[in-house]
């Protein structure tokens, strides 16, 4: 037996709230050789609010990580010196 075949029963009581999908193929005869069967319960914050909301967002950055990166180590101490002269200029005469 495994997890899912134990857990059927409390599976089936909240299957209105958890979408679990069930597969499997049941055995033929009285002592099947083979039978087989699984249970598949998304997880509800990640699969169905987390990723759906973060996706265009690593999309995003994946576009902008293409533009940004080059291999070229002068660039990102470029980037990096700018950043901070920004960050100082900020402190400077803004605060």
């Amino acid at each position: 037996y495994t997890p899912s075949s134990f857990a059927e029963m409390i599976i089936k009581l909240g299957r209105w709230s958890l979408r679990t999908r069930q597969s499997g193929t049941p055995g033929a005869g009285l002592f099947p050789a083979r039978a087989t069967f699984a249970t598949l319960t998304p997880d509800f914050v990640l699969d169905l609010l987390l990723l759906p909301l973060v996706s265009p967002l690593v999309a995003a950055a994946a576009r902008f990580r293409r533009l940004v990166q080059h291999g070229v180590l002068g660039f990102y101490l470029l980037y990096s010196s700018l950043a901070l002269c920004l960050l100082l200029a900020y402190a400077l005469y803004w605060h």
